[in-house]
């Protein structure tokens, strides 16, 4: 089993933390988040991604997905061609990484006819897609905003017409959906490349409350058991949103109870 971490749990740590941390807890890779800075950017000059992709070569950690956050779901055809130029360009860091996948999200529907936002999604990740799809890195739609389920993200994957997309199934997100995760798995499986490992709970006003791994209501341990089934092998990915949550414990925290949950220790 590969472990990862996402590092939208740490904006504030040096690389220098994020490898030290990796090693402390055996976690074999890292998933990258690609925003602002925090921690790559397409920004990055040729030299600045040799010495990270050398730096986590020589202590052991792979860089497992690079985390962008463009949509494609804006019925403005200038903002999708503007998206998409930026997802090519986070590939083609992805690629100096020597990391093979880069997330993106499909978008809201934005009160639009959701008919017409699978073709404007479907038809900017076909023309990407195509573009890229002899090289070494792919695209992953995750399980996110009007795509949370494996119904509805089962919609927009049979529009393609590229093999260099593939999924990022966040459980959370399509346990929220009422799916459970054999019947993600059914809709998805040919699909998934990587997987958001996280965990939480409603309150009784229907909000969701992120929890430490164990702690919450999604069962993570049927999901790892599920996939290990299906011959998954891909990353098992912690994503802790302290980011978002900064009231969450530190990600040193998590990690102990994330390892021993996937491992079974």
């Amino acid at each position: 089993m590969k472990l990862a971490f996402s590092t939208l749990g740490c904006t504030d740590w040096t690389f220098e933390d994020i490898l030290t941390t990796a090693k402390r807890f055996s976690i074999d890779a890292v998933e990258l988040r690609g925003l602002d800075r925090e921690h790559v950017s397409p920004a990055f000059s040729k030299n600045e991604r040799r010495t990270l992709r050398e730096e986590f070569s020589r202590r052991g950690v792979e860089i497992c997905c690079i985390s962008a956050y463009t949509r494609f779901s804006m019925p403005l055809r200038e903002e999708r061609e503007k998206n998409g130029r930026e997802l090519l360009s986070f590939v083609d860091l992805s690629a100096d990484l020597g990391c093979g996948f880069v997330r993106t999200f499909a978008g809201d529907f934005l009160n639009q006819d959701p008919e017409r936002v699978y073709d404007y999604v479907a038809e900017a990740l076909n023309r990407i897609g195509k573009w890229i799809e002899r090289g070494p890195v792919k695209i992953l739609v995750e399980t996110h905003d009007a795509v949370s389920s494996g119904r509805s993200l089962k919609r927009l994957l049979e529009r393609l017409e590229t093999n260099a997309v593939g999924v990022l199934w966040d459980i959370a997100h399509s346990y929220w959906e009422d799916e459970t995760p054999e019947e993600t798995w059914e809709l998805l499986g040919p699909w998934i490349e990587h997987v958001h490992i996280k965990d939480g709970y409603r309150s009784p006003c229907g909000t969701v409350v992120h929890s430490l791994p164990g702690e919450g209501k999604i069962p993570i341990r049927k999901f790892r058991d599920l996939l290990e089934s299906k011959g998954y092998e891909g990353f098992f990915s912690l994503e802790w949103e302290r980011k978002w949550h900064p009231q969450l414990p530190d990600l040193r925290e998590a990690l102990p109870l994330f390892t021993s949950i996937m491992k079974k220790t």
